[in-house]
């Protein structure tokens, strides 16, 4: 369960971590600091952007008025994982 909520998490650190020890057997020089800066900086930007966050429902009247008045209703249920 916990690597089915924190996968990306989980899978990015293993990345930079092994591209940093790669990165120690070849030495550190520059190119390959700025090779696991930029993963680094890449995975974060994408769970900034991709990770999902609380919404707020939107306004679209009393569904408690259109139980039992004969009107469809369909509700969602939704978590961020």
């Amino acid at each position: 369960m916990l690597f089915n909520q924190y996968s990306f998490v989980i899978l990015s650190a293993a990345a930079v971590g092994g591209l940093l020890l790669w990165a120690a057997l070849r030495g550190f020089r520059a190119e390959t600091l700025v090779a696991v800066a930029a993963l680094a900086l890449g995975c974060a930007l994408a769970f900034l952007l991709f990770a999902p966050r609380p919404s707020t429902p939107s306004s679209t009247g009393d569904p408690e008025a259109w139980i039992g008045a004969g009107t469809p209703l369909l509700l969602e249920f939704q978590s961020p994982f």
